[in-house]
């Protein structure tokens, strides 16, 4: 390699070391600089989410007061059986379900999916069993039982997550999905 070509090398080679060292933390441990480090606080912080029904209990909210009685939803839960297009055997299937779901609740994974309401697993949902599992999801989200649903209780918290030594996120979404650093079970790597 020609001397030129070698110092180029060299120089290249300082300037990225000097850059990496420039990124230490507070303490000198790595990690990324202040400014970064508030942003990450934040973006670790927990917040409030609406999970997918809450779609399509707000749209079933007939008088937009923002509250969903049970006989408001009793009412819409007629003309949401009809959006799913039931058959000729007054059922539906996976897939009027998947392209339902996709309308109504953003996705044709989301909750509650086709499984949540076919309970007698039979691989069809009947009109009684999607009226049936829109009143379970509505008594599981009316947290004071009061028969209403507030836009605060379609709301659910999610949890804070906490930072790692060295700066990974710990949680199932970690290295190995075993959560941030932590070793296998038995301590071997």
């Amino acid at each position: 390699m020609p001397y030129g070509l070698k110092l180029i090398t060299g120089l290249t080679a300082l300037s990225l070391l000097g850059a990496c060292a420039s990124q230490r933390g507070p303490q000198g441990r790595g990690g990324p600089p202040p400014g970064e480090q508030r942003q990450m606080r934040s973006e670790l912080q927990g917040g409030l989410i609406a999970q997918p029904v809450a779609f399509l209990f707000i749209e079933s909210d007939a008088n937009r007061d923002t509250i969903l009685t049970r006989g408001e939803l009793d009412t819409a839960t007629q003309t949401l059986w009809q959006s799913l297009q039931p058959g000729e055997s007054g059922t539906i299937g996976a897939i009027a379900y998947g392209r339902w779901a996709e309308t109504h609740l953003g996705a044709e994974d989301a909750l509650p999916n086709r499984i949540s309401f076919d309970t007698n697993l039979d691989g069809a949902i009947s009109e009684p069993e999607f009226a049936e599992g829109l009143i379970r999801e509505f008594a599981r989200l009316d947290k004071n039982e009061d028969g209403e649903l507030t836009r605060a209780e379609l709301l659910v918290r999610i949890p804070e997550r906490q930072m790692q030594p060295g700066g990974n996120r710990g949680g199932a979404g970690g290295p190995g999905g075993r959560g941030g650093d932590r070793p296998p079970p038995g301590g071997r790597g």
